[in-house]
């Protein structure tokens, strides 16, 4: 097999989106946008595990963070999103481009106050939350 794309950051966007209700699409990189939104980053943490037959099994990190006018509908969206993740099975998150196998998610932090941002006249609350995934790369 060629080396793919690993596509687990688009496949995680796309169980999320699917199995939780969110305000705003969520999307990568930072919350420059006006208004409500959710956003995530995802980096590869130290913990690997070769295989003899090439592959990996690695563990990737990522923080959601919401931009929500109330504080309550941040850490509950929060919460729903890191339900829906620890709750994910196997076959729920597949590569498009067999690129890696899901194994698990879990919660490493609890959703938290980040800070408060003025933006058209609005006070929006931004909370985080963090949870690792674990993956086979192929």
């Amino acid at each position: 097999m060629d080396k793919q794309t690993l596509d687990l950051d688009d496949c995680v966007i796309a169980y999320i989106s699917s199995h939780v209700e969110l305000p705003a699409p969520l999307e990568m990189g930072r919350q420059d946008g006006s208004g409500a939104s959710v956003v995530y980053v995802m980096e590869p943490t130290k913990d690997v595990k070769r295989y003899f037959n090439g592959r990996v099994k690695r563990d990737f990190a990522f923080t959601i963070m919401t931009k929500l006018e109330k504080w309550r509908d941040s850490a509950g969206l929060l919460d729903r999103i890191n339900g829906a993740m620890e709750d994910a099975k196997r076959a729920d998150i597949k590569s498009n481009n067999g690129s890696f196998e899901f194994i698990s998610a879990s919660m490493t932090n609890s959703p938290a106050y980040r800070d408060a941002v003025e933006d058209d006249g609005v006070t929006y609350s931004i909370y985080a939350a963090s949870f690792k995934v674990t993956a086979v790369i192929n």
